[in-house]
């Protein structure tokens, strides 16, 4: 992995994910508790792109208790981020 990859989920994790669920214990951790940590961050500011980036770290740290059989379902999959309105791409003209 490398070291900006490394920067950027530390951040999402100290940052975001764990100020606002780290409380909750992982076999208690509902579809409902991250669609209301994803519907707070956009309230706060953050950019659709940027939440759909939290969730996708989220969903990829349940995967591994998953895999570790410490909870039986992520519950992050259970949850679509929030639309990224794309912007019609303009290209260079040749002159």
């Amino acid at each position: 992995m490398r070291a900006w990859n490394y920067t950027g989920y530390e951040v999402h994790i100290r940052c975001h994910l764990k100020p606002s669920l780290g409380r909750i214990a992982l076999e208690r951790l509902t579809p409902q508790h991250v669609q209301a940590l994803l519907n707070q961050k956009l309230r706060e500011g953050l950019k659709p792109k940027t939440v759909r980036y939290l969730r996708g770290t989220l969903r990829t740290a349940l995967n591994e208790a998953v895999r570790w059989s410490l909870i039986s379902r992520n519950v992050a999959a259970l949850v679509d981020g929030p639309r990224v309105e794309r912007y019609p791409i303009k290209p260079f003209a040749p002159d």
